[in-house]
C-alpha cells in the first residue's frame, strides 16, 4: 500500500511535535529545567491535537474509493 504526500505531511506532523515534546522532557529531566518541563507539559494539548487530526485523515483514508484505499468488498465479518 502507498502512502499519499498528505498522509506523509499530517503523520510527519505529529511526530516533529512528539519528538519535541520528548527532547523538552529529556532536558527537564537532565537539567532540572523547569521551562523546558512547563514546555513539555503545554505541548501536550498540541500533540492530543494533531494527533487527533491524524486519526481523523487517516480514517478518511481508510474508506477511500482510490486505488491504493482499502476496499469494503475485502472485510469480512467474523
Amino acid at each position: 500500500m502507498a502512502v499519499s504526500p498528505e498522509t506523509i505531511t499530517v503523520l510527519r506532523t505529529v511526530h516533529e511535535e512528539v519528538c519535541w515534546a520528548f527532547d523538552r522532557a529529556l532536558d527537564a529531566l537532565r537539567d532540572y529545567h523547569q521551562t523546558a518541563a512547563m514546555d513539555t507539559v503545554k505541548s501536550k494539548d498540541q500533540v492530543n491535537l494533531l494527533a487527533e487530526a491524524a486519526t481523523t485523515h487517516l480514517s478518511k483514508r481508510l474508506v477511500a474509493f482510490e486505488p491504493i484505499g482499502l476496499q469494503r468488498s475485502n472485510w469480512k465479518r467474523t
